[in-house]
């Protein structure tokens, strides 16, 4: 996504874009990728890498408004209220302008249930109003993807959970070595942001403020600079050099995102609606094929199958680095 803008395939993006480390020669995201998986962070609170959750204990007293003083406490406060969600539909607003003159939004919806079943679907506009429609479902069977754009019409791929699987761990390497890698399953236990704001503060040195009223709500605002060079990952790949947050004291959601590159905003995302714990049928997880229609599996689709391989490759050349497992049950002592 840096400055180039390539109309790729959008579920490909999605779950598997091209990715770069510091070692290695950064490869372009798509604009499509970094605006869905946006949406994605932040009603799932998946980061963009593996790292630790901040475990609640049972037995702690519920933090209050009063109580969060700090991001640590900040973060204890929204995954206490994330434990209470087992079902969520929401839908965002994202823009992304990477360059003054170029300009991109997605407006998508998000219905989340149980932490097994995803249904998302997001209409996409680049510059010079092309315009990419993509919808994709996971639930126990598989994963489902449709997509519309003007490239290759509408197009109808699925994923079978033998495959997730293997994506998924695959992620899993390319996170260990600080690679932005996005998960295709929806994180249970992290509705409501938390694990965003975890992953964001190692890239940026942020502070909390508040609480304070802003467009009738009361919130606290979390910003700061990018930490120094090598502290920190550019997780979205937006070149920013400073970002903010803005999440709700009534319930602990995430509600606005901000990116800012040398004062000007490169990156917004915004909760537009957002419902906890709404009845959700499992059935509603679908896409319906159309007439004449056939699900075509990921890999035999050569735009998602190439950067599926990609995405094998280089998690096979990092394993290969990687030290050999000290021998002994004990570590190694």
């Amino acid at each position: 996504m840096r400055t180039e803008i390539p109309l790729m395939s959008s579920m490909q993006n999605l779950v598997c874009p091209s990715v770069g480390s510091p070692a290695r020669p950064q490869k372009a995201f798509s604009p499509v990728w970094a605006l869905a998986t946006t949406a994605l962070i932040l009603s799932l609170g998946a980061g963009l890498g593996a790292q630790e959750s901040v475990v609640v204990e049972a037995e702690e007293p519920e933090l209050q408004v009063e109580d969060v003083d700090s991001i640590e406490t900040l973060q204890k406060f929204i995954r206490q209220r994330e434990s209470k969600i087992t079902s969520l539909r929401l839908s965002l607003h994202t823009e992304i302008s990477p360059e003054p003159d170029v300009r991109m939004t997605m407006d998508s919806e998000v219905r989340v249930l149980s932490g097994t079943h995803l249904h998302m679907t997001a209409r996409t506009v680049f510059p010079g109003d092309i315009e990419v429609e993509t919808e994709s479902v996971q639930r126990p069977g598989g994963n489902y993807f449709r997509e519309d754009d003007p490239l290759q019409g509408e197009v109808f791929t699925s994923m079978t959970p033998e495959f997730r699987q293997r994506v998924e761990e695959a992620t899993a390497v390319l996170a260990n070595e600080g690679i932005p890698a996005p998960q295709i399953s929806p994180e249970a236990d992290a509705l409501l942001g938390a694990q965003m704001l975890e992953d964001m503060n190692r890239s940026f040195e942020f502070t909390i403020d508040g609480p304070r009223v802003v467009g009738g709500e009361r919130v606290w605002i979390v910003g700061g600079p990018l930490r120094l060079a090598g502290e920190s990952e550019d997780l979205l790949g937006t070149g920013a050099d400073r970002a903010s947050l803005i999440v709700r004291t009534r319930d602990g959601l995430v509600q606005q995102v901000t990116q800012f590159r040398e004062g000007r905003s490169v990156f917004d995302a915004k909760v537009v609606e957002f419902f906890a714990n709404p009845e959700l049928d499992p059935e509603s997880f679908r896409i319906d094929l159309p007439a004449g229609q056939e699900w075509i599996d990921v890999m035999d689709h050569p735009p998602a199958q190439q950067q599926f391989e990609e995405l094998f490759q280089l998690a096979e050349e990092l394993k290969k680095e990687q030290p050999p497992a000290p021998e002994g049950g004990d570590g190694g002592r």
